[in-house]
């Protein structure tokens, strides 16, 4: 279904934008940096049980109205059905997010991004947590500066990879292809991160803001304040009632 034109402007309203918005690069800038820090990436709906439907009127309803976010699916499908809206070209693009642990990328469909046009081609990420800030040039392989972390692309010939720089390296945040895809196309990916025992979203609740200045994530026993690599805030949870405090205080969200 497609969002009232009501929707949209409590989306708007929500990012702090209440004048024009053309289709341009500017505009896409400060929407994509006010996202992130406005709109938390957050995985409550899991752990409470209630299902994600990848419907854009339903992931917009969601995100439109204070306090909610959600996980990539429904915040980058939410911000994709806006642009939209607001006259940009725009495609949805499947990746998999690399495992430090594993060392090895997710599948396809493990993660959704955006190819969005508008005074040039970007790549648009809101639903990766702790990403680029400013969305990226999609035509470029030269390292882009950002206020908090470099960024590059660089393909293979299968893949295009978005790299950070790490040290005197580069550190690999996920893959994707430029394949078109629709939303639909996610929906197994969405129901595995929803109930699967191996997915990371159903190992506990997790939440984050990323602010431009600083990153904000609150876990069930931990809250931590980063900028870039450096930790300059840490506090230990050490009750429901700090949770549900914590939970208030840096997302504005009563507990579930």
């Amino acid at each position: 279904m497609t969002p009232s034109p009501q929707r949209f402007r409590a989306y708007l309203a929500r990012l702090g934008w209440h004048g024009p918005a053309h289709p341009d690069a500017a505009t896409l800038t400060a929407l994509h940096q006010r996202h992130l820090a406005v709109i938390p990436f957050e995985n409550l709906d899991i752990g409470a049980g209630r299902p994600i439907v990848l419907d854009p009127a339903a992931l917009v309803a969601k995100v439109a109205e204070p306090p909610r976010g959600g996980i990539c699916y429904e915040l980058n499908g939410a911000f994709a059905t806006l642009l939209e809206y607001l006259g940009y070209s725009v495609t949805l693009l499947s990746g998999g997010v690399y495992s430090s642990a594993r060392e090895a990328f997710g599948p396809e469909f493990d993660h959704l991004v955006l190819r969005v046009e508008g005074e040039g081609i970007w790549l648009v990420d809101v639903g990766f947590g702790d990403g680029f800030r400013f969305p990226l040039r999609a035509d470029s392989v030269e390292p882009q500066i950002q206020p908090l972390a470099t960024f590059r692309l660089r393909d293979d010939g299968t893949w295009t990879i978005l790299e950070r720089r790490s040290g005197d390296g580069w550190k690999p945040d996920y893959r994707f292809t430029w394949t078109p895809r629709r939303l639909a196309d996610f929906d197994a990916m969405c129901r595995f991160h929803q109930t699967s025992g191996e997915s990371h979203f159903t190992r506990g609740d997790y939440l984050m803001r990323a602010l431009p200045d600083r990153t904000i994530r609150l876990r069930r026993d931990q809250l931590r304040v980063s900028v870039g690599i450096r930790t300059v805030r840490e506090a230990v949870l050490e009750s429901e009632d700090a949770w549900v405090g914590f939970l208030r205080r840096w997302f504005g969200i009563e507990s579930p």
